[in-house]
């Protein structure tokens, strides 16, 4: 997640990842999400090793891709966050 989409939440900064520890509540941010028609793309620990790239890639080159929920752990599983200029987690 490179900083530089367009079309985010807000025209002056990129969409924020989502993070939560639980599957659970990214399943309800999830829901939520279709709900209101926003896209998004999920990465969590039970993401093939060879789909991760993929989807990283599918949200920084889909700006209408507006929202990446993951899961605290998967940041052990090789995803680098520093790009991000804002992160919001969800307990």
């Amino acid at each position: 997640m490179d900083g530089t989409r367009d079309g985010a939440a807000t025209s002056s900064s990129p969409a924020p990842p989502l993070l939560s520890q639980w599957t659970t509540v990214l399943d309800l941010i999830g829901l939520a999400l279709e709900h209101l028609s926003i896209l998004s793309v999920r990465f969590d620990g039970s993401t093939e090793v060879g789909e991760r790239q993929r989807l990283i890639d599918e949200f920084n080159a889909d700006t209408s891709i507006t929202a990446f929920l993951l899961t605290t752990r998967a940041g052990g599983l090789g995803v680098n966050l520093t790009s991000a200029d804002t992160v919001s987690i969800y307990r």
